[in-house]
């Protein structure tokens, strides 16, 4: 029981199942007969017992089998699979007669004195019962023959396995004869099974070993050539084949010249050989039956060694190249090397400067502690970077910035310090300086200085302190610079900025922030606003007269005129707040009479305002709150023969709001591209309703439209996609549009034209004061004002004028039409002056689109 249950242990311990799981069957089931033999030591009658041992010890001889397969080739397990099946197969049909044994009695025939247990009986063993002995003795013969036939196996381990398992066999035999079968069976089984697992794991775990090692030869990078004595080759792996370029035939089992030259060149010493290029390290190992040659492909890193050895070159390169002055120092700031910069830089010969201290080359005599402390500063670190002043030999002090890294060798640590002479570039940045804090031009402080001293005033004055920045913005400059040339016009604005300097306080500040744009900031001009604002008009009462002076450039006098914004604040005022303000009043000098302007909330208030408004007109331009109205344009008897688009804004609360109240915004903004096209969009719907009823639509185009470079081709396409004809389409222009009459505008009025649409003067008389703009485009019509209709028939000059303007339209073949008609007296007198069509309030109000329409049905 005992070597049993230590077979069982050294299963589990050595691992002995995972060689074959039979094994461990076997194990377990030696050890339960091992268990039930020792119960029959207790047990009066032992008959169930030793039944029950028989049918445990049933299956051994199968497991038997399943373990020795486990030495057999693959070949050979695949042939064996059939017979092992057939083995369980014939155990398991013994097992169930010897439980049914009650029904014919085939397995025991009954019970015989057991002569090792006095006085107890065993079971008599029947025909099948010793027809199983002889199918376990076939077992263990075919199990004895496929163990001699292994090859894998030495002949010396397959030799002592099967003299033990003899032995064990007639020992087995012999406790059968004596009858005293279980005890010395158990025993026997115990130890065989014991022997079968040193066995075991002996063999596997040498086979393992040396699969691991045939693994690790062929899958290492490394060429392994085993020899023997002579010089035959025994082994190889496929490393050391692709060094040789041979195959495995080729080479195993006979002396390779190759490999021979190798062996007799090394004399047992490692080799380094060129073979294709490549770098080969060879290393031969001797032992009794032969030698291991070792080949490591070493290219790497002999490529390795030699950038190595190029880097250094190439860093000692460096260091002696650099043009800054570099020094290698002890930790105590002694010099070990440096190069020839350094050298120059300072003034020195290299031989006298190897070894001396570097305090008392270089620095001077207030600075050494300085350069004490920024060298432990560096130690301390790992790295310094430091502006300071050095010294050369002559005395001569120079700005050198410092950068020290330390470096650490087997014997000690160094300091790796460069000295860059910087003396240049601190007159380079002084000069940079110089030129983004002065405007190149005119010698005054640039827009970036202004504004970093108004940032410094606002955040360092009193509270009970006001100052005051002025904006002033010369009137027409570019008109200057266009007629008179920009040489002409920089002249204008240096003397400009002279005249502000002598007019200001050398504390003021004067600053040209744009082209032809200037900022003055005039600190602590009052304790209130008042008196602020009083010293600030004595100010520019002086400023101005002095700007307001003729200028005299290049033999030609000229005067100027200005635009002057100021702002008056504190220190509760922000800077991006000030400019903002200072510019918003300028806008508003630009519009007032006198070209001053003093900001106050009123501006902000008008500025939300406008912006609201646009915001509101936007939203309703894309809420669909931006519409046509149509007025018509009639002969004398009131049939519409025309009609002219007019925009109007429908408010949320229904309001109808005309666009003098938004047209100059949208002007401004550019949102007048947009309007104009929906406004031509929905011209053309109204075409294609009314189709040959109404001849012509009037609609009225804005200069901005016109400046547009693609406007004609935007226009044609709306007009080609709703299929409308263009000549129905009459194009308003006023007359002021003729003065600006750039390239831009003449292409988009020749396309529209010869795309087939009418143009028609607006406003006829009120605008450009010649009438030589009638021959530059074929007009169809023209309108006259209102303002001439409205004073008939009192004012016998608008009557003079009338009758004029209607014999030039004749004569050049052009309608004209007097817009404003609100009466019957004035379409009598227009009438006999001989005017045929007519536009006003007389005949209709401008009306929606629906009103129209159901008017026009009416009409026809």
């Amino acid at each position: 029981m005992f070597v049993s249950v230590f077979s069982v242990y050294y299963a589990y311990d050595r691992k002995v199942h995972e060689i074959s799981k039979s094994v461990l069957f076997i194990t377990l089931i030696n050890s339960v007969a091992s268990l039930l033999e020792y119960l029959k030591y207790e047990t009066p009658y032992s008959l169930s017992l030793e039944k029950l041992q028989n049918h445990i010890l049933l299956y051994v001889p199968a497991l038997v089998y399943s373990f020795f397969k486990a030495f057999l080739s693959d070949k050979s397990k695949e042939e064996s699979r059939k017979l092992e099946i057939s083995l369980y197969v014939i155990t398991i049909l013994y097992s169930i007669l010897a439980l049914t044994n009650n029904l014919h009695n085939l397995f025991w025939t009954g019970t015989i004195e057991n002569a090792y247990y006095v006085g107890i009986s065993r079971p008599a063993d029947g025909i099948l019962a010793y027809a199983y002995y002889v199918f376990l003795a076939i077992v263990m013969l075919l199990v004895a023959v496929k163990l001699m036939k292994n090859e894998k196996l030495l002949f010396k381990t397959k030799y002592r396995i099967t003299v033990i398992f003899s032995i064990l066999a007639a020992i087995n035999v012999f406790a059968f004869s004596m009858n005293l079968n279980f005890s010395i069976s158990v025993f026997t089984l115990s130890v065989g099974v014991l022997i079968v697992e040193f066995a075991a794991v002996s063999y596997f775990w040498r086979r393992n070993s040396l699969g691991l090692r045939s693994r690790f030869l062929e899958k290492s990078r490394d060429g392994f050539i085993v020899t023997d004595n002579n010089g035959y080759v025994m082994d190889i792996n496929q490393e050391a084949l692709s060094f040789l370029n041979e195959s495995y035939g080729n080479v195993i089992g006979r002396k390779n010249e190759f490999v021979e030259s190798l062996l007799k060149n090394s004399n047992d010493k490692n080799q380094i050989i060129e073979l294709s290029g490549k770098h080969f390290l060879c290393v031969p190992v001797r032992f009794d039956g032969g030698t291991v040659v070792s080949i490591r492909n070493i290219s790497s890193e002999i490529l390795a060694e030699k950038q190595k050895e190029n880097l250094s070159i190439s860093l000692n390169s460096l260091f002696q190249n650099i043009p800054d002055g570099v020094a290698i120092l002890t930790t105590d700031g002694e010099v070990v090397d440096c190069n020839e910069s350094f050298v120059n830089m300072f003034g020195y010969q290299k031989d006298y400067v190897d070894g001396k201290l570097i305090d008392d080359l270089i620095a001077p005599e207030n600075l050494k502690s300085e350069s004490r402390e920024l060298r432990e500063l560096a130690i301390s670190q790992k790295t310094l970077k430091a502006n300071t002043i050095a010294r050369r030999k002559d005395g001569k002090l120079i700005d050198v910035r410092l950068t020290v890294s330390t470096i650490s060798t087997d014997a000690e640590e160094l300091l790796y310090a460069i000295y860059t002479d910087v003396s240049a570039e601190k007159e380079i940045m002084k000069a940079a300086k110089n030129s983004i804090e002065k405007d190149l031009l005119t010698g005054l402080y640039s827009r970036f200085y202004f504004m970093r001293k108004l940032t410094n005033v606002t955040e360092f004055s009193s509270s009970y302190e006001y100052n005051a920045v002025i904006f002033i913005d010369i009137q027409d400059f570019r008109t200057v610079n266009s007629s008179k040339g920009h040489t002409f016009g920089d002249k204008v604005l240096i003397e400009v900025a002279r005249r502000l300097k002598s007019s200001l306080r050398e504390v003021d500040t004067v600053a040209r922030a744009d082209a032809d744009e200037f900022w003055i900031l005039i600190e602590k001009v009052g304790n209130n606003y008042s008196d602020a604002r009083e010293r600030i008009k004595n100010i520019l009462s002086k400023m101005l007269q002095e700007l307001s002076k003729p200028y005299d450039i290049d033999d030609e006098r000229i005067e100027m005129d200005f635009y002057v914004a100021i702002y008056i604040f504190n220190i509760m005022d922000k800077v991006e707040e000030i400019l903002r303000k200072g510019n918003l009043a300028l806008e508003n000098a630009k519009t007032s009479e006198n070209r001053i302007a003093y900001y106050n909330i009123m501006m902000d208030n008008e500025l939300k305002e406008r912006v609201s408004k646009e915001r509101d007109f936007r939203e309703a331009f894309y809420n669909g709150n931006v519409r046509v109205f149509l007025q018509p344009i009639c002969n004398y008897g009131g049939k519409m023969i025309g009609a002219e688009a007019l925009l109007r804004w429908i408010s949320t609360d229904g309001k109808i709001i005309p666009p003098a109240e938004f047209i100059h915004h949208i002007e401004e903004n550019g949102m007048i591209v947009l309007v104009g096209e929906e406004v031509l969009r929905q011209v053309c719907e109204v075409l294609k309703k009314t189709k040959d009823r109404l001849p012509f639509v009037d609609v009225n185009i804005s200069p901005v439209q016109l400046r547009i470079q693609n406007m004609a081709d935007r226009f044609s396409e709306i007009i080609l996609s709703n299929g409308v004809d263009p000549t129905r389409i009459v194009l308003e222009i006023t007359e002021n549009i003729l003065i600006e009459l750039n390239q831009t505008v003449k292409n988009n009025i020749d396309k529209l034209m010869r795309l087939g649409c009418q143009i028609c003067i607006d406003d006829f008389g009120t605008g450009y004061s010649s009438l030589s703009y009638l021959t530059l485009f074929p007009l169809s019509k023209i309108k006259i004002d209102r303002s001439f209709v409205s004073k008939l028939p009192d004012d016998k000059y608008s009557l003079k004028l009338l009758e004029a303007v209607y014999d030039i339209a004749r004569s050049f073949e052009i309608d004209a039409i007097p817009e404003g008609v609100e009466n019957a007296k004035q379409l009598q007198i227009l009438s006999m002056i001989g005017y045929k069509f007519f536009q006003g309030y007389y005949f209709a109000k401008p009306m929606p689109v629906d009103e129209f329409m159901q008017r026009l049905d009416k009409n026809s």
